[in-house]
């Protein structure tokens, strides 16, 4: 269906892997492949239709399905991610720049009242054009890749806090000798026992 339906781009490898529409797409296929190749871009196809996963033109010229990996819901739409973008950039502008939990809270929240079957089938009241359509997609993925889960996902209340910095904790250095002090002299006790003629 992707092959059949998709759209041919080309794409390069970042740390993310392809990030398309910011959604990354990796495997370890796809690792073993830019070894081989380096920074040359990739034949990509990909369908709006169905963003779970994108077909790659390996170095033998056969296509290869790439899944994604940010756990998205299955049978996921272009129109879906992109209306959970924009209500996501809605609420919070400000914190907005990598948050996919946010993003799938709005995608599930759609999909049970029912306005994901419309955007799916189509039926918004006002259909842009082609141009429109990519004009808005500039827009909402511009600068805009979300990073792959790891772990169980975590809740947008959530404080963040920094990762241990040693150089700011003061243990990146070179140990130093600990300060030794000079130990005391011993005084020295005069008795009348032991006085001489010039003590007087």
């Amino acid at each position: 269906m992707i092959r059949a339906f998709g759209k041919p781009d080309t794409a390069t490898i970042g740390n993310y892997g392809i990030v398309k529409y910011g959604i990354p797409y990796n495997s370890d296929w796809l690792v073993e492949q830019h070894m081989e190749r380096g920074q040359k871009p990739f034949e990509i196809i990909s369908d709006l239709s169905y963003l779970n996963s994108i077909l790659v033109k390996g170095n033998d010229g056969g296509w290869v399905e790439v899944e994604n990996k940010i756990d998205l819901p299955a049978d996921m739409t272009e129109r879906e991610w992109a209306e959970a973008r924009k209500e996501d950039l809605a609420q919070n502008r400000a914190e907005t720049a990598e948050n996919y939990v946010a993003i799938r809270d709005y995608i599930l929240k759609n999909r049970e009242n029912g306005k994901a079957a419309t955007l799916r089938a189509g039926l918004d009241p006002i259909a842009p054009t082609a141009a429109k359509l990519e004009k808005q997609r500039r827009m909402l993925y511009r600068n805009f890749a979300v990073p792959p889960v790891s772990g169980a996902p975590i809740k947008p209340d959530v404080p963040v806090l920094p990762p241990p910095d040693d150089m700011r904790g003061g243990t990146v250095a070179r140990t130093r000798p600990a300060h030794l002090e000079p130990a005391p002299m011993p005084a020295e006790k005069n008795s009348k026992f032991n006085r001489n003629k010039w003590d007087d």
